[in-house]
C-alpha cells in the first residue's frame, strides 16, 4: 500500500464552547500522538483550513494507523446528560482510500460512556 497523507485541523468554535485545548495545532501538536507502526504526525504550515497550521498524519501499509488524543482520565470529560458533538475539517495530499473516525465519550472518573464512529472517503479538498 502507497503511503497515505492526511491533513487534520479541528478548528476553534466560535458560538460554542471548545473543549479541545489544542484545536488548530497554531502552536503545536500537543495533545495528539501517532498510533500503528508506520504513522506519524508532523505540524504542517503548507495548507491549513483555519489559522496557519494543520495536523498532518503520514501512514504506511498497515490498516489500523491514525493519530490518538488523550482518554479516560486524560481526556476530555463529558456528562452524558449532555449533548456533546465532534467534528474536523480533513482533507487528503496523497494515496487514497477510506478513513475511519472513532471517538470515545469518557466520563470524568475515567468511564467509557460509549463509542461512536464513522468511515469516510476524503478528498483533495477540505472536507468537514
Amino acid at each position: 500500500m502507497a503511503t497515505q497523507l492526511w491533513s487534520i485541523v479541528v478548528p476553534e468554535a466560535t458560538t460554542r464552547t471548545n473543549l479541545w485545548t489544542n484545536p488548530s495545532v497554531e502552536i503545536d501538536t500537543t495533545g495528539y500522538a501517532a498510533t500503528g507502526a508506520g504513522a506519524s504526525i508532523a505540524r504542517i504550515l503548507t495548507s491549513a483550513r483555519f489559522g496557519i497550521a494543520s495536523l498532518q498524519l503520514a501512514t504506511g501499509a498497515a490498516t489500523s494507523e491514525g493519530v490518538v488524543t488523550p482518554s479516560g482520565t486524560s481526556g476530555i470529560p463529558v456528562a452524558s446528560s449532555t449533548s456533546h458533538s465532534f467534528y474536523l475539517w480533513l482533507r487528503r495530499f496523497a494515496g487514497g482510500g477510506n478513513l475511519t473516525l472513532q471517538i470515545a465519550w469518557y466520563t470524568a472518573a475515567g468511564a467509557l460512556i460509549s463509542t461512536s464512529e464513522a468511515t469516510i472517503s476524503p478528498t483533495a479538498d477540505w472536507t468537514k
